[in-house]
């Protein structure tokens, strides 16, 4: 997570370049250049612990800020932009959700091995199907 944390910072930090562009714009500079490497890909990422999701949320609320131009201790909810974990929980359900409406051999054999050991999980790993049974997680902005 350390590396994805400062490829996002990078690609931040290359934009700042850009800080006198219009509000719009530089969203959607941040949605195509900063955002994406936060988000993707979500089965994984949606599971992480709430330490690892935290850190990630920094990012987001950094690229908020440089954004709407506004001072660090302010909080940032004009951007219409979900809480990480909230927006992470969601694109990974939809995924599951496709995988087995579309019926994937994948899907049908991960889900074959959650039904095997339902709450066996690794700490290196934390298993996306487990994370999705607990429902739509508190969001987490700081």
């Amino acid at each position: 997570m350390t590396q994805r944390v400062v490829q996002a910072k990078s690609a931040l930090t290359r934009l700042f370049r850009f800080r006198d562009l219009a509000t719009g714009l530089k969203l959607q500079l941040i949605k195509a250049l900063v955002l994406p490497i936060l988000y993707y890909p979500p089965v994984p990422l949606h599971a992480l612990s709430k330490t690892t999701i935290s850190r990630l949320q920094k990012v987001q609320n950094s690229t908020l800020r440089f954004t709407f131009g506004t001072k660090w201790d302010d909080f940032i909810s004009s951007a219409s932009l979900p809480a990480l974990n909230v927006h992470l929980h969601e694109m990974a359900t939809k995924l599951w959700q496709r995988m087995e409406d579309e019926g994937w051999d994948q899907y049908r054999v991960l889900k074959a091995l959650h039904e095997e050991t339902p709450h066996q999980q690794y700490a290196w790993f934390p298993r996306s199907l487990l994370r999705l049974e607990d429902g739509q997680p508190e969001p987490r902005y700081r």
